[in-house]
């Protein structure tokens, strides 16, 4: 590039050829062109002026830049600089930083140039201004001088505070100084104005009286004032002087001593707003008891405690406004009297209006009712209108007895639910089952009632019997009462007394009617109560009756049947017309009732009896002796009876009197045909240990069936006695020499050594031992025990799954009797050697014995409210759901495809038919509607209810309706997933496992808060559909020490404890309509308790 000497050279060469002659000398136009031609191929670098006449180096741009600068003060601006120089701002723009490099006191400001001149100038002129004003504030520096507030700051005033500007900068605020001085005076003036005052003032009328501003009042006020305070930092605040706040705390003070109470108005005329934090810190040594309208000091609310002992002791009253200040409230007294009767004093006292009286002094006014109290229980008594009441009460507490009978037959069937799940075996439910434990639990009602108690309460509020009125109280206790100054307290002491006195008239109303009727009353209840028990005690024995002849032949069942029904059952249904004809006042007698006059008395009936009956006095005439158990549990009701369970406990004890009452019997009896008759009877409980009930016509059939039980000379010993005994009753010529034998062989008690010494005798005795064989349970008699005498099982027995069985011979079933009636697999002698018992565990007892000690039980946590604030639950996540996750733009393809693939198993329940292409949906599916129910080892459908233990055989059910396939579900129709979820606690946990599978982690949310989990899980296979669960829990837990567990197959939520005790169930109870809802047990209620079972996979 040329350098500066070259260029003019060139340029005096160009002179010298314009003065030229004109051969030689270059036009303007060449000039130029040789100029631009040299600047394009860069060999000069020149810069136009606006004009486009002359030429510039950038050297002399710089120069010209920083002498305009100088001429101008220190400060130019660059838009004026450009005009002035004759150049483009874009090429001053350019060669900027070239001015500036190297010149630090050169600066670039918002458009202009300025330099350390210029600075130092107008840093005099702002010390000029602070030393007038005592201080500046930047802000305003900057609308003076056109600054930047932050250039003005840090490159005028910090550096050149101390020596240009003599001042001090605000340490809050950087951008105002100020000087000494004025601090002085402000602090002169707030002194000034605060000294003066005596009364709370607003700080806005103080800082316009002292001309302060608000930020310089507060930052200097605890320097310049310790003469009073400030109730806040705000510009509403007031400024209290400390003489106003001891005048203030004196008044209070002298008040209070003087009065034993403060008045919340007085204390707000004060202007004391807060005075509930006043009183706590000027009484903090002094107890004081807070009112509704005042506070009061323990010294007052003693002296109204002994006025009310003097009240109890002296059994008056005592008008406790009276004894108060004139300005307590009707709500002060109230909360005095709560406060000062305690339980004792309650006991003694009642409360009315604002007056206390003593028990005492009530109950010298109700003893003066007493007189017209007992007249008038004469006279509800001798009216009836006692009895009419004691009716109403009869009928309103059976309804409550038929509640109370609903909730305890439903108790009585979860036991025996519970009770066939312990028989049964560990679990059912099929390959899903597992071992469950069920326990116990009671239900607490809030309140401490039950829903009976309430209802029982209620029929005897509603309709009382009046015994005396109100009006008859008040002319006996009025005068009394005016004469102690109480008679605005009649209507209300006539109103506490009148419940109190017909309580009391009742009381004697019935004990004058039960004089009167108690004899006839306790004997219809004795009465009823004996043919109650006898009703039983008899159907009892027919049932039995009935078990022993079903093991006879069934031509004889039909004849025994007969017999039973024409005569013990006959017999109760004739005790039964009995009493229906004490009770309607029938004169009829029932005894030797023949068939056709039970029919006729049955008819002439009330309709109440009548139903009944026919259809029991039916079954006389029949041969079915169930079809008479089972009318005569509805004849019994309409006779206010009931009949009671079986107990089958008993049932042996009632075999066993039996017999030795027939043992008895025989004992005593000389006739022959008797005897026999006995003897039978009693060979057969004996050979059955059943009881049963036969005529002297039916001894020859009893004969034949007990043959098998008897030796062949027992037999035939029986068979010639019986042979015996029907000479004797056919009264032929040998009847004679037949009764002279038979009673020869009741002489000789041949009957008795013959008959009673067979293989039961010797049981009875005791001789016999007994067989410990597994499935054999027989006694036997030692000499005759043989190879082939005991069928026994030789394996252990199992329980699994609802079935029962022995491990030797591989048989099971699912009823426990017929599992006990399973006969032995192996024949072998009987063994009278008990099987040895399993070793108990040896507990290893320490030398030491620790004492542990049990501490207190803590008092209960307070139940948060369920709306406080969910906290969100990080989970972790098995590294197997991660992986499945890790692309879930390829499931959301198979999600919204819309075709079939081959092998796609139908959807219905029960249908096991897969896709195979377009010609499977012209098929007929056959499929159940229902849902499948698992429930103690039953495996069926709801639809249907083919019940079955065997998995295999429910799963080849054939379904129950026909319909069309359904290859994929529809999603439209519900976005919600069923999911099966259950729980289980620790001492310290509570688990909750929801069972799912497919869900997206990143997207499922769980939260909880201390009495709430809401879980939301998302299945974007099934195009998001969702599972919530959202449970108030039964308990309270630590949320931060609880965690959760996303599994591939569940997700496990982990709550801890944060009170320790055991959780009845996960659900905090709801009552609704002070009525505890109980579970039915038909299909619709029984469908959501099971597991919820898919079946597609199967």
């Amino acid at each position: 590039m040329a350098d500066w000497d070259e260029i003019k050279r060139l340029a005096a060469d160009f002179q010298k050829v314009q003065l030229s002659s004109s051969a030689q000398r270059l036009s303007e136009r060449n000039c130029i062109e040789i100029v631009t031609w040299l600047v394009q191929r860069k060999m000069i670098d020149l810069i136009f002026t606006s004009d486009g006449k002359e030429y510039m180096t950038p050297s002399h741009l710089i120069n010209d830049i920083r002498g305009e600068l100088y001429v101008n003060g220190g400060r130019v601006n660059l838009v004026e600089l450009a005009k002035i120089i004759g150049v483009d701002l874009s090429h001053i723009n350019a060669h900027l930083n070239e001015v500036l490099k190297g010149h630090k006191d050169i600066h670039s400001v918002l458009g202009q140039l300025v330099d350390a001149t210029y600075i130092t100038k107008i840093a005099g002129e702002i010390n000029e201004k602070l030393q007038q004003q005592g201080q500046i504030n930047i802000n305003d520096l900057t609308l003076q001088y056109d600054l930047p507030a932050d250039f003005l700051q840090q490159q005028v005033v910090e550096k050149n505070l101390g020596k240009l500007i003599f001042g001090k900068q605000d340490r809050k605020d950087p951008r105002i100084v100020f000087t000494e001085s004025f601090i002085a005076r402000t602090k002169a003036k707030i002194r000034g104005a605060l000294i003066g005052l005596t009364k709370p003032t607003s700080i806005t009328v103080i800082l316009s009286h002292a001309d302060v501003s608000e930020r310089l009042f507060f930052s200097l006020f605890d320097q310049c004032c310790p003469y009073g305070t400030l109730t806040n930092r705000l510009a509403a605040a007031q400024y209290i002087p400390n003489i106003y706040t001891r005048s203030q705390n004196e008044w209070v003070n002298n008040f209070y001593k003087q009065n034993g109470y403060l008045e919340y108005d007085a204390l707000n005329r004060l202007g004391i707003s807060d005075y509930k934090t006043y009183l706590k810190k000027l009484f903090t040594n002094e107890e004081t008891i807070p009112l509704d309208s005042c506070v009061i000091s323990k010294n007052t609310l003693d002296r109204a405690e002994a006025d009310i002992d003097e009240c109890i002791n002296s059994k008056t009253y005592l008008d406790l406004q009276s004894n108060l200040p004139s300005m307590f409230n009707e709500k002060d007294i109230q909360m005095i009297t709560e406060i000062v009767l305690n339980t004792r004093k309650a006991k003694e006292t009642v409360v009315i209006e604002n007056y206390i009286l003593s028990k005492a002094f009530l109950e010298t006014l109700a003893t003066a009712c007493s007189k017209k109290l007992e007249e008038n229980a004469n006279k509800v008594v001798e009216n009836g209108k006692y009895q009419h009441y004691q009716t109403d009460l009869q009928v309103s507490s059976t309804k409550v007895q038929k509640t109370e009978d609903s909730v305890e037959e439903t108790k009585f069937d979860k036991r025996e639910e519970r009770r066939k799940k312990a028989t049964g075996g560990k679990s059912g439910g099929g390959t899903q089952g597992r071992e469950t434990k069920t326990k116990s639990t009671k239900k607490h009602y809030r309140g401490g009632k039950t829903q009976v108690e309430i209802e029982d309460e209620s029929p005897e509020k509603k309709s009382l019997l009046e015994i005396i009125s109100p009006e008859e109280i008040i002319d006996i206790i009025q005068e009394k009462l005016e004469e102690e100054g109480l008679d605005i307290l009649i209507d209300p002491i006539t109103n506490y007394l009148y419940p109190i006195l017909n309580e009391k008239g009742l009381e004697i109303a019935g004990n004058v009617y039960a004089l009167t009727v108690s004899d006839r009353t306790a004997y219809r209840r004795h009465t009823h109560n004996e043919l109650q028990n006898k009703i039983n005690a008899l159907v009892g024995d027919v049932r039995l009756f009935e078990k022993g002849i079903k093991l006879l032949p069934s031509d004889t069942q039909a004849q025994l049947n007969k017999y039973l029904l024409k005569s013990l059952c006959a017999d109760i249904v004739d005790e039964l017309l009995n009493y229906i004809a004490a009770e309607e006042n029938i004169n009829t007698t029932t005894e030797n009732f023949t068939h056709e006059q039970r029919l006729k008395f049955v008819n002439d009936l009330p309709q109440t009896y009548k139903n009944q009956f026919l259809a029991i006095v039916k079954t006389l005439s029949g041969q079915n002796v169930e079809e008479f158990l089972n009318s005569i549990d509805e004849a019994l009701a309409t006779c206010s009876m009931i009949l009671k369970k079986i107990d089958k406990k008993k049932d042996r004890i009632i075999v066993l009197n039996h017999k030795h009452s027939l043992l008895e019997q025989l004992d005593k009896c000389d006739d022959p045909a008797l005897v026999l008759h006995l003897t039978s009877l009693v060979l057969f409980v004996s050979a059955t240990q059943n009881m049963l009930h036969a005529s002297g016509r039916h001894v020859s059939s009893i004969l034949s069936f007990l043959k098998q039980y008897l030796t062949p000379e027992q037999a035939e010993e029986l068979t010639s006695y019986h042979d015996f005994v029907t000479l004797m009753l056919s009264g032929g010529s040998e009847a004679e020499n037949a009764k002279e034998r038979l009673k020869e062989k009741i002489k000789f008690s041949l009957i008795s050594d013959k008959l009673f010494n067979y293989n039961y005798k010797q049981n009875m005795s005791g001789e016999l031992a007994q067989c410990y064989n597994r499935g054999c349970g027989q006694k036997y008699e030692p000499n005759k025990n043989t190879d082939d005498s005991c069928r026994h099982h030789p394996g252990e027995p199992f329980f699994h799954d609802a079935y029962k069985g022995w491990s030797c011979c591989n048989k099971k079933c699912t009823d426990f009797t017929e599992f006990l009636n399973i006969k032995g697999c192996t024949v072998s002698k009987h063994c009278n050697v008990k099987p040895p018992e399993p070793e108990k565990p040896v507990q290893n007892i320490p030398d030491v014995i620790e004492v542990t000690e049990i501490k207190p039980l803590q008092q209960a946590m307070t139940r948060p409210p369920f709306d406080t604030p969910m906290t969100k639950i990080e989970p972790e996540i098995a590294s197997s759901v991660k992986r499945d996750f890790q692309s879930p733009s390829e499931t959301n393809l198979d999600v919204n495809s819309t075709e079939i693939k081959i092998g796609t198993s139908c959807k219905n329940g029960g249908c096991r038919t897969t896709y195979e292409g377009a010609s499977s949906d012209t098929t007929i599916c056959t499929y159940h509607p229902g849902v499948p129910i698992f429930h103690e080892g039953l495996k069926f459908w709801s639809c249907c209810r083919r019940r079955t233990t065997d998995f295999t055989v429910f799963l080849n059910q054939i379904g129950c309706e026909t319909g069309q396939h359904i290859w994929k579900k529809d999603e439209d129709k519900s976005k919600l997933v069923k999911c099966r979820w259950d729980f289980h606690q620790t001492g310290t946990y509570v688990f909750v496992s929801i069972y799912a599978k497919n869900y997206c982690p990143s997207k499922s949310v769980i939260k909880l808060n201390p009495i709430r989990l809401y879980t939301n899980l998302v299945f974007p296979q099934e195009a998001d559909a969702v599972f919530n669960l959202d449970v108030e829990l039964n308990g309270i837990i630590d949320v931060g020490g609880s965690q959760v567990n996303m599994l591939g197959t569940k997700v496990e939520i982990k709550m801890k404890k944060a009170e320790p005790h055991n959780w009845s169930k996960l659900e905090y109870p709801k009552i609704s309509g002070g009525k505890v809802k109980t579970d039915s047990l038909n299909a619709n209620d029984l469908v959501p308790k099971v597991e919820g079972v898919d079946l597609e996979d199967l």
